[in-house]
């Protein structure tokens, strides 16, 4: 399997506005309880916003280049999701220049979301 060219960071609106200010995007407690930054294949996303935001955090995707996150980008297969395997970034941050497009992801009333348009950040 190739990997994809793009990865996508979940996290809700707050944490976006927070890295735009900062410069850069930081472990939440989840990632810093795993040792990594936790990503997302675009196949993934959906699910994976489902399983850990709510509506109202206001999820988006954050598109991100697999080239700029280099080496510490690292595919596992991740057992209590059927040993799919997900792109986990072991870095410290990431560089809001780094994020190619943001996505914000919309909910639906039975707690799914969908892809909102797209937009540069």
């Amino acid at each position: 399997m190739s990997s994809p060219e793009r990865v996508y960071r979940i996290v809700s609106a707050e944490a976006w506005e927070r890295a735009q200010h900062e410069g850069c995007l930081t472990p939440n407690a989840f990632d810093a309880a795993s040792g990594f930054m936790h990503l997302s294949a675009r196949d993934e996303v959906l699910e994976s916003a489902r399983r850990y935001f709510s509506a109202a955090s206001q999820p988006m995707a954050l598109e991100i280049p697999t080239h700029r996150l280099g080496a510490e980008l690292v595919w596992e297969q991740v057992a209590a999701r059927g040993n799919v395997a997900f792109p986990h970034l072991y870095a410290t941050e990431v560089n809001v220049d780094d994020v190619s497009a943001v996505f914000p992801l919309r909910p639906a009333n039975d707690g799914s979301y969908t892809w909102g348009s797209p937009h540069c950040p």
